[in-house]
């Protein structure tokens, strides 16, 4: 039988994880990093990927009620919504 409890296996952990000393970050890190980031990575093309992205999704809402024309009841039954009156009393 195990003479340690788990009271005393986290009371050992807590004191290892108190005895980690901070460090300080070098004084440009932030800038160096985001002089990296714009370097690698151009807005244009991530404004291309997002407007894509969004030109799909849109066309695909399109089609999907264009094709099954469907209407505002129709849509309630396939979107489904909770009744929350028991918890709001």
């Amino acid at each position: 039988m195990k003479k340690s409890s788990s009271n005393t296996d986290m009371e050992q952990i807590f004191v290892q994880l108190s005895q980690i000393k901070s460090v300080l970050p070098p004084v440009g890190l932030f800038s160096k990093t985001m002089r990296r980031v714009n370097e690698q990575v151009s807005y244009f093309w991530v404004a291309a990927v997002a407007s894509v992205l969004f030109g799909f999704l849109g066309m695909e809402f399109y089609l999907t009620l264009r094709k099954f024309q469907a209407t505002g009841s129709e849509l309630t039954k396939v979107i489904y919504t909770t009744n929350n009156m028991l918890y709001n009393e």
